[in-house]
């Protein structure tokens, strides 16, 4: 696999600035939140420092907007998450007494709506249930941006699989020289694709949280446990477990996205954990 030119990683910007226009087209709505083609009801949703109140925990399937008021003390964010504790949708930064929108596409089956205050922590989760509804037809620009963007995100992470079992090798090796060598490329491909990276939660903070952001009693791994090795030791020792499971996690990825899990496509743009906590600086 051939690391991409910065030429060609614009033009997947581009992509991705090309899959919002189509969205923006087929009827978005919102500042950051890619809405559905069509239009669906809008449910009320307060939030408090102690309560995340739903207007109707009992929705039908298709785009739905929640309607956020934050009238609790500090600012928020609300999330969606599906049955499995993936994230489907999010809106972040919703200071007290504001208004927001939070608009998503959601399938049959059971979900929880998860308020925030001061984003941080799983948030006051109340459940809802989606009933199976109506078919819609797909908007066939939507289609042929969200294929064409899966399509890079494939490709992406291809990229960055190949490089990280060399740069996996060299660590094993205790070769620090290369090792270092092929650090920032062996991310380039993780790092196209971080509109959607969090999307799978469970992979992004065990590759990719910095030391700053671990909470207490959370184990450090990834890449940038083993960049600190490398540069504040200079040395490789007992970093051979830590390249093991980071190559074991952009296997698991690589094999999601290629088995079609569109929750790679399904969120919009997540924050990365280092940009949430400056932003609680800024908000205290």
């Amino acid at each position: 696999m051939q690391l991409r030119t910065p030429a060609e990683l614009r033009a997947g910007v581009g992509l991705v600035a090309a899959i919002a226009l189509v969205i923006g087209l087929a009827g978005c709505a919102g500042d950051d939140d890619p809405a559905p083609a069509s239009s669906g009801p809008t449910v009320p949703l307060t939030a408090t420092d102690t309560a995340c109140e739903v207007g109707s925990a009992q929705l039908a399937a298709g785009p739905v907007t929640f309607a956020i008021t934050n009238q609790g003390t500090k600012v928020t964010e609300v999330y969606v998450y599906s049955a499995g504790g993936q994230v489907v949708a999010e809106r972040e930064n919703i200071d007290a007494a504001e208004t927001a929108d939070l608009t998503v596409e959601l399938a049959a089956g059971r979900y929880e709506l998860a308020c925030k205050p001061g984003m941080e922590g799983d948030g006051i989760r109340t459940p809802i249930t989606v009933a199976a509804g109506a078919v819609v037809a797909a908007d066939p620009r939507l289609t042929q941006a969200v294929d064409g963007y899966r399509a890079y995100v494939t490709e992406q992470v291809e990229a960055s699989l190949v490089l990280t079992e060399q740069f996996v090798a060299a660590v094993k090796a205790g070769d620090v020289a290369t090792a270092k060598q092929l650090y920032a490329p062996s991310r380039v491909g993780w790092e196209s694709i971080e509109p959607v990276e969090e999307s799978f939660g469970d992979i992004d903070p065990e590759v990719d949280l910095g030391e700053a952001d671990l909470e207490a009693g959370q184990a450090w791994t990834g890449w940038h446990r083993i960049e600190k090795a490398l540069w504040q030791q200079n040395s490789t020792n007992g970093m051979a477990r830590y390249a093991d499971q980071l190559l074991a996690d952009l296997r698991d990825l690589h094999r999601r996205v290629h088995r079609g899990d569109d929750r790679v496509l399904a969120g919009q743009r997540r924050e990365r954990a280092a940009r949430r906590g400056r932003q609680r600086e800024d908000h205290r």
